[in-house]
């Protein structure tokens, strides 16, 4: 056998061995309620203590709940407009700009009724755009006169909610979380004007901007556009221009365009983007596209049995034309085209173009192969509307999203519709002092 030599450490000298620091735990981190500091640093892991206002504010980013977006885009009416270029703007900053806007709602309120009313603001934000919701309730203003000497000078937070990305801020009386009403509600209680009979008015609005614009230094471009370096066809050419959509009260609105104004230094339109009849059938065209190819899309990579009865299940594509003739006859016509033929026309009309992702010609293919049938003659009649599965839209620059699958696509193409079309806007960066 093997003999294993085992060897017994060598007791050194004591000026020889090496000595060992004792180890020190480190002390714990000191706890601020600044919100400016809290904000600023990084996230801390789970189990570190930390006061709750603190935790309150930090901002955070929790996976985007599409059921929170429903409540605020889903089933309204919403007019198109355009707003010139944001002079910042910073989705950190966006419990900074709830407040902002509560506090300018308040001073107008203020100066225009002589009295204080409550005011909640709703943010909710994905990476491409962001929605408010304002809800001025004016039953605040009779419950506070009593409590004046309780309640805070200035704005006072009374309500926090965080569900999805966005916040909840509340001021005045009102501090309780109340379930959304439909827009038949919200008419009802506006149908009495500015009267005293009013209880409450509500809106809300809509910006879609790429992303990369919010990081960007905006001002630093802006000072370059203005160098007299620049040519002058440079100068000339006309400035982007962004969507932001509008619903509610009209003074609310006004309101809140005015603090969009003075808070990002842009400039909104006060009139609803006229859509003409050639542009909405080119918007009509790309989102039955786009739909049909996330139809697609889907169904390939999920390979499900009965495909066909789920794809037959979709509703038609309502298109409807009016006559600007007033001696016609026949002054509109609705014209309903079902899922399926579209879908047949797509992938035939991209089979012969031999090109898989083309953009078909879809609502000129289908105008061709119904309107030979008709006893009348279609080429003096206009597009006026059309409505599909995921959104109507008209002419008068009205839109209603009816789900949330083509809401970036549809923005998307808004925001390339101000650029073909002929929009009043800025003929130069606008500078508001």
């Amino acid at each position: 056998m093997e003999e294993i030599e085992r060897r017994q450490p060598i007791d050194l000298p004591r000026h020889m061995q090496k000595r060992e620091r004792p180890r020190v735990p480190p002390p714990p981190p000191p706890l601020s309620s600044s919100s400016s500091v809290v904000m600023r640093s990084p996230p801390r892991p789970q189990g570190t203590h930390q006061p709750p206002s603190a935790r309150a504010l930090m901002p955070q980013k929790p996976p985007l709940t599409v059921g929170v977006l429903d409540d605020v885009l889903l089933y309204r009416s919403w007019a198109i407009h355009w707003m010139s270029r944001l002079y910042h703007f910073h989705r950190h900053e966006l419990s900074a700009y709830a407040h902002d806007l509560i506090k300018f709602l308040r001073d107008e309120a203020l100066s225009a009724f002589k009295s204080e009313f409550g005011y909640k603001v709703s943010i909710r934000h994905t990476d491409e755009f962001v929605a408010f919701e304002i809800r001025e309730d004016r039953d605040a203003a009779e419950q506070s006169n009593g409590n004046s000497s309780n309640r805070d000078r200035g704005i006072a937070l009374q309500d926090l909610t965080r569900s999805g990305r966005g916040f909840t801020f509340t001021s005045g009386a009102t501090s309780s979380m109340r379930t959304p009403r439909t827009t038949t509600e919200e008419s009802k209680e506006e149908a009495g004007g500015d009267g005293g009979s009013v209880r409450e008015r509500r809106g809300g609005f809509v910006l879609y901007f790429p992303a990369s614009e919010e990081e960007g230094d905006l001002e630093t471009e802006r000072r370059r556009s203005l160098s007299s370096s620049m040519t002058q066809s440079q100068r000339r050419r006309k400035e982007p221009q962004y969507v932001v959509l509008l619903r509610g009260n009209d003074d609310l609105m006004r309101w809140a365009c005015a603090w969009l104004q003075r808070r990002f230094q842009c400039v909104v339109s006060t009139q609803v983007v006229r859509i003409s009849p050639v542009n909405l059938k080119w918007l009509a065209r790309n989102w039955v596209v786009d739909s049909l190819s996330k139809e697609s899309k889907e169904n390939n990579q999920e390979e499900l049995t009965g495909v066909d009865e789920e794809r037959s299940s979709k509703p038609p594509l309502l298109l409807k034309y009016r006559n600007p003739d007033p001696k016609s006859l026949v002054r509109k016509y609705t014209f309903t085209v079902p899922w399926a033929t579209l879908r047949r026309l797509c992938e035939q009309a991209r089979e012969t173009l031999k090109a898989p992702n083309a953009i078909p010609e879809v609502i000129t293919l289908a105008e061709e192969l119904y309107f030979e049938s008709l006893p009348m003659n279609m080429a003096s009649f206009e597009l006026e509307s059309f409505g599909m599965a995921d959104v109507t839209v008209d002419q008068h620059g009205q839109i209603v999203f009816h789900n949330m699958a083509l809401v970036h696509s549809i923005l998307h193409g808004l925001a390339e519709l101000l650029m073909l079309q002929n929009t009043p806007g800025p003929s130069k960066p606008v500078m508001t002092l």
